[in-house]
């Protein structure tokens, strides 16, 4: 065999092919993270509150929407439906305690 001739070693091929499959997930990585899908039985926004407990209110990609004050009378034909939202906070407990409409859910905090 000449001295310039290459020899196939499949232990080489492996080796080579494990780096490039190495190299090729670390290329995923750097990719911008995927939005995730909307659900369409979800409203476009939702409601959240901040240290203070002040509504914050996200749009689906988690931007914040500033919303506008309301002036009455509202124009539309009816109201559809009424849905009401309250927050308690007790001293001394790690609880938020909400109620939406008839149900309250206790919403641990962290210590």
């Amino acid at each position: 065999m000449k001295k310039h001739e290459l020899k196939y070693r499949p232990h080489s091929a492996l080796l080579a092919c494990a780096m490039a499959f190495s190299l090729a997930a670390c290329a995923d990585e750097s990719k911008e993270p995927e939005t995730r899908p909307i659900d369409r039985k979800l409203l476009p926004f939702s409601i959240g509150f901040d240290l203070d407990g002040q509504p914050v209110v996200l749009d689906e990609k988690g931007n914040r929407i500033e919303p506008t004050q309301v002036t009455f009378p509202i124009k539309a034909t009816e109201i559809e439906s009424v849905d009401s939202i309250s927050m308690v906070q007790y001293k001394g407990s790690h609880v938020k305690l909400i109620k939406i409409g008839n149900k309250y859910y206790a919403i641990p905090l962290p210590h």
